[in-house]
């Protein structure tokens, strides 16, 4: 994940707990995270916080696989 003004806090939760990240221009972040999807919607929530102002330019890439 990038941005390209600002700072970004990511929140997650992953089979070892709650997690969280920065992120901001001059550093960029990913993630590798094992998870359980919700069972009905088979999916997972990443939390975006914006801090101290405006955040813009979010990007990412997301690479999904099974075990």
């Amino acid at each position: 994940m990038q941005v390209t003004k600002g700072t970004l806090r990511v929140g997650y939760r992953d089979l070892d707990g709650d997690k969280q990240l920065i992120v901001t221009p001059a550093s960029p972040a990913s993630l590798e995270m094992r998870t359980r999807l919700h069972r009905e919607r088979r999916s997972f929530t990443l939390y975006f916080e914006p801090l101290g102002g405006h955040v813009e330019g979010l990007t990412g890439t997301v690479d999904y696989s099974t075990p």
